[in-house]
């Protein structure tokens, strides 16, 4: 799954990329009204780290 469903917001994808790239801990926040794609960034983000592979 990861982004791939997601159209647009490059420049978040970006950010958690970086993010769960990086060796140190971080906390991301999602917050905005409904259908704002919080969700399905948040089920890439479980898909990323079950499979161990950013992209």
């Amino acid at each position: 799954m990861n982004f791939g469903i997601i159209e647009g917001y490059d420049d978040i994808k970006d950010i958690v990329r970086r993010v769960l790239d990086a060796e140190d801990n971080y906390n991301l926040l999602f917050i905005g009204p409904p259908a704002t794609v919080k969700t399905p960034f948040l089920l890439g983000i479980l898909d990323i780290r079950k499979n161990g592979v950013s992209r």
